[in-house]
């Protein structure tokens, strides 16, 4: 792969997102490479919108790949799985000689045929393990756990993932029920709550309506939440603004900072094959401080050193 110093400034690269300009995952990942580009390159940013309208990737990949054309970007940065299947792997793995880093990637890079000679990047592991660590601080009754996540690519991933680690994890897990629908969603939960002590819950947006129109999270977990009636433990941050009791989640700002990162180590003149893929290292702990209280936790001191608190208004 031919790599060009950074001598003129700036270099063009293109991001090609999986979802839409306003998931708040989008905007996260987004922030990390702004951040670490800065002024060094002109950035510009593609938008699949694969979890809102996932029968529409393909069609939105050929935007992409025009704009690509047009463009003649220096590094592509694809972020998590839907960006993968849609673009990269058609479009750009082993057919171009543009560099391409991949983020958020929840597969097992081997299903995309990563790494490529063009392409290498960062993957995305949830701390599950952790965040059941934390549930059991908080509640050490909790002896089973339960998963619900919206059927798709992201979640198969994720599924891999929770099978080839469940050995590992300090309660006993659960099937993974996977939904595409929020009456599916509500009748699962439904059936849960009897079968767990605890419910982990990622990837739910755009699970349809009785009509077929997707949904928001907003829409979504608030009402799992009340049908639960447990703890729930979420993969992401807004999940706990919107009624979940906790997560340990990632960070969208590293896996895009990572990207970035190893794209601008490209262009300064560092072989794709010399940098190997990578995944993500950092989390942070957060509580729902007012579902805590309904739920009549009341631990240790010890357990909430270092934890971040939200307090519903």
């Amino acid at each position: 792969i031919h790599s060009t110093p950074l001598l003129a400034s700036p270099h063009r690269v293109l991001v090609v997102m999986s979802y839409e300009e306003s998931y708040d995952w989008t905007r996260a990942v987004e922030k990390g490479i702004r951040a670490r580009m800065g002024t060094r390159v002109d950035l510009r940013f593609f938008y699949l919108d694969t979890k809102r309208d996932y029968a529409g990737g393909g069609a939105k990949a050929k935007q992409a790949m025009a704009l690509y054309r047009r463009f003649m970007p220096h590094g592509v940065i694809a972020a998590d799985d839907n960006a993968q299947s849609f673009f990269v792997v058609p479009y750009l793995r082993n057919k171009v000689d543009t560099a391409v880093i991949f983020c958020g990637v929840n597969a097992a890079p081997a299903a995309y045929g990563y790494p490529a000679a063009n392409v290498t990047g960062v993957l995305e592991r949830l701390p599950i393990r952790e965040a059941i660590t934390f549930t059991q601080m908080l509640l050490p009754e909790v002896r089973s756990v339960g998963y619900l996540t919206r059927a798709g690519s992201t979640s198969q991933g994720i599924l891999v993932q929770i099978e080839r680690e469940r050995d590992t994890y300090p309660a006993v897990s659960l099937p993974a029920a996977l939904v595409s629908t929020l009456s599916e969603a509500r009748d699962q939960v439904k059936q849960l709550r009897e079968k767990c002590d605890a419910l982990y819950i990622t990837n739910l947006n755009g699970l349809l309506d009785e009509k077929g129109a997707p949904l928001t999270e907003e829409q979504i977990v608030p009402e799992l939440v009340a049908h639960f009636g447990k703890a729930i433990i979420a993969s992401r941050r807004h999940y706990v603004h919107l009624g979940a009791l906790l997560t340990v989640t990632n960070s969208g700002v590293e896996q895009g900072d990572l990207a970035a990162g190893m794209l601008l180590k490209h262009l300064d003149g560092t072989p794709l094959k010399a940098m190997p893929m990578r995944r993500n290292r950092l989390g942070e702990r957060i509580v729902n401080l007012r579902r805590m209280q309904a739920l009549g936790i009341n631990p240790l001191p010890a357990a909430l050193v270092g934890v971040t608190f939200f307090k519903e208004e």
